[in-house]
C-alpha cells in the first residue's frame, strides 16, 4: 500500500506541476481577425489547440477551431487567411519547412464561422528550412518570412505570392549579425534591425529600393499594427508586467500596463485592439487594449460567442410567448353555445380577407414609419423581419405593435373604423347589436390579433370571417354586400 500511495502522490504532483506551468503560445492577427495556437494536452484532437478571434465577434470572444497534431514554429494571419509554418525535424539539415493554410468564412452575420479545409490544413509551398525563423508576416499579396542563421552568418527575406516563396534582397547596409525582425507597414512590411545604438526600420518601395528610419523599439518587443498605421510594441518586464508602447522614430509613448502575465504569453492585433493572451489554469485569459486610447476594454477569460445574438434571443422569447398565448386562446376559447348568433343588417356581409389585409396594411404603414424614425430602423426591422441595421433589437417591432394596437383600438371604439377600414369600406361592429364595439371589445380583439398574428389567418377558414380575437370580444368586421364580400350567414 505504501508503494501505491507514493505512486499516486507522485502522479498527482506531476499533474499539479503540469497545470501550474505556463504553456507555450503563439499569436497572429491583422486586418480585424486574430488567431492563437497553444499547447494543451487537455484538449481532444491534438497536442496543440487553435483558437480564432473573429472579425464580427464581441470583444473577448475566442472560438476553438480544432486540434493541431504538432507545434507550429510560427503563425501569421490576415484577411480571413491563416498560415502555419512547421520547423523541419532536427535530423533533417537544410530541409524545407512545412507550410499549411486555413481559410475562414463567416456564417449567420458573423456569429459562426466555417473553416476550410474542414478536417486538415491546406498544403502550401514549403519554405526553406535553414536558420531560424526570425519573422513571419501575412500581407495582402501573400506572406513574407525572414530567416537568419545563428551569429548572423547569413539572413534571407522570402516573399510568398500564393504559389511559391521567392527570395528578395535585404538592404545592403543591414548587418545580419544584429537581431532582426519583421514589422507590419500598412498592406506591406518592414524589417527592423536592432543595432547597439538603436533600432532601424527598413522599408521597401515599389521599385525595390530600401529606405531607413529610426524606431524606438527594444529587441524583445513584439511589433504589431495599431490604429492609424501606428506601430505598437509589446514586451514583458522581468517583474511580470506587460508593457505596451506606441513606437515612433524618436521616442516611445507608454500605452498600457498589464500586471500578472506569465512568461509564456502572446500579443496580437485585432482591428484597432491589441490582445494579450495567456493560459490561466485551463482557460484562455485575455487583456484587450485599445491601441488608440490605451484603455483596457476587456479583461477576463475568453468567451465563446453564441450562434444566437441577443436580438435573436429576444425574438425567440417573443415567439415562445406568442405560442403560449395561442395555446391559451384555444384552451380558453368560448364554446359554440356561448358564441352569440351573428345577425347582420340588410345590405352588409362579413368583409372579405382581401379587404381586411389591405386595411391592415394601410393602418400599419404610418405607425411602422414612425417606429423607423424613432429607432433609426429599416422598414423590415419595424415589422420584425430584420434585426441587423439599428441594433435596437425587438424595440422597433414592439413600438410598431403598440402604436397600431392603440390606433385601431381607439378608432374602432369611437368610430367603428380605422383609416384603413374607412378606405376599404369596412367597419368593426358588435355581433349582438351591430353597433360600434365598446372599448373593452375593441382592445380585446386587437390585443389577441397582435399578440398572436398567425391567428388572424383563421378568417379564411371561418364562414363569418372572424379570428379568435373577434370570438373573445364578440365582434365582426363587415362591408357592403358587394361581389367581393361574402354572402350573409343564415339568420342575417
Amino acid at each position: 500500500m505504501g508503494i501505491f500511495r507514493r505512486l499516486v502522490a507522485g502522479l498527482l504532483a506531476l499533474v499539479a506541476a503540469s497545470c501550474a506551468s505556463a504553456a507555450p503560445i503563439l499569436g497572429a492577427g491583422q486586418g480585424g481577425e486574430g488567431w492563437v495556437a497553444i499547447e494543451s494536452v487537455w484538449e481532444q484532437g491534438g497536442a496543440w489547440s487553435l483558437y480564432h478571434a473573429p472579425r464580427a465577434g464581441e470583444v473577448g470572444t475566442m472560438l476553438r477551431v480544432r486540434g493541431l497534431a504538432s507545434q507550429p514554429e510560427a503563425i501569421a494571419a490576415t484577411g480571413g487567411r491563416l498560415m502555419l509554418v512547421y520547423a523541419p525535424a532536427a535530423t533533417e539539415r537544410d530541409a524545407f519547412r512545412s507550410v499549411r493554410g486555413l481559410r475562414t468564412e463567416a456564417l449567420y452575420e458573423g456569429r459562426s464561422y466555417r473553416y476550410t479545409p474542414p478536417d486538415r490544413e491546406e498544403v502550401l509551398a514549403p519554405l526553406p528550412g535553414w536558420g531560424e525563423l526570425a519573422g513571419l508576416l501575412a500581407i495582402e499579396r501573400g506572406a513574407v518570412a525572414l530567416l537568419r542563421e545563428e551569429r548572423g552568418v547569413r539572413a534571407g527575406l522570402f516573399l510568398y505570392d500564393f504559389t511559391e516563396w521567392r527570395e528578395v534582397p535585404l538592404p545592403d547596409r543591414l548587418d545580419a549579425a544584429n537581431p532582426i525582425a519583421l514589422a507590419p507597414q500598412g498592406e506591406g512590411y518592414g524589417v527592423v534591425e536592432h543595432r547597439p545604438g538603436g533600432s532601424v526600420l527598413w522599408t521597401r518601395d515599389t521599385d525595390g529600393a530600401w529606405a531607413s528610419s529610426g524606431l524606438m523599439a527594444e529587441e524583445d518587443e513584439a511589433i504589431l499594427a495599431g490604429a492609424n498605421s501606428a506601430l505598437v510594441g509589446v514586451r514583458r518586464s522581468p517583474g511580470g508586467t506587460v508593457l505596451a508602447r506606441l513606437l515612433r522614430a524618436d521616442r516611445a509613448l507608454a500605452l498600457a500596463r498589464i500586471e500578472g502575465a506569465p512568461v509564456d504569453f502572446t500579443a496580437l492585433a485585432v482591428g484597432e485592439n491589441i490582445l494579450i493572451v495567456w493560459l490561466a489554469d485551463t482557460r484562455l485569459h485575455l487583456e484587450v487594449i485599445s491601441s488608440s486610447s490605451g484603455e483596457v476594454v476587456f479583461s477576463g477569460d475568453a468567451t465563446r460567442q453564441s450562434i444566437l445574438s441577443a436580438n435573436d434571443l429576444q425574438y425567440l422569447g417573443l415567439l415562445m410567448l406568442a405560442v403560449l398565448l395561442m395555446v391559451l386562446i384555444f384552451v380558453l376559447r368560448p364554446s359554440p353555445d356561448a358564441i352569440a348568433e351573428v345577425r347582420l343588417p340588410e345590405g352588409v356581409a362579413p368583409a372579405a380577407p382581401g379587404r381586411r389585409l389591405l386595411a391592415a396594411a394601410i393602418d400599419l404603414a404610418p405607425v411602422a414609419y414612425a417606429s423607423m424614425l424613432i429607432w433609426g430602423a429599416s422598414p423590415l426591422e419595424a415589422v420584425g423581419l430584420d434585426v441587423q441595421v439599428s441594433g435596437a433589437g425587438v424595440m422597433p417591432l414592439l413600438t410598431t405593435i403598440a402604436g397600431v394596437l392603440l390606433l385601431q383600438t381607439l378608432c374602432e371604439w369611437r368610430l367603428a373604423w380605422t383609416p384603413g377600414k374607412l378606405l376599404t369600406g369596412c367597419r368593426t361592429v358588435s355581433v349582438e347589436q351591430a353597433k360600434r364595439p365598446t372599448l373593452r371589445q375593441a382592445f380585446v380583439r386587437n390585443l389577441v390579433k397582435y399578440a398572436c398574428p398567425p391567428l388572424a389567418a383563421m378568417i379564411i377558414a371561418d364562414p363569418t370571417r372572424r379570428h379568435p380575437g373577434d370570438f373573445f370580444a364578440g365582434t365582426i368586421v363587415i362591408a357592403p354586400a358587394t361581389r367581393d364580400a361574402d354572402a350573409p350567414p343564415p339568420g342575417g
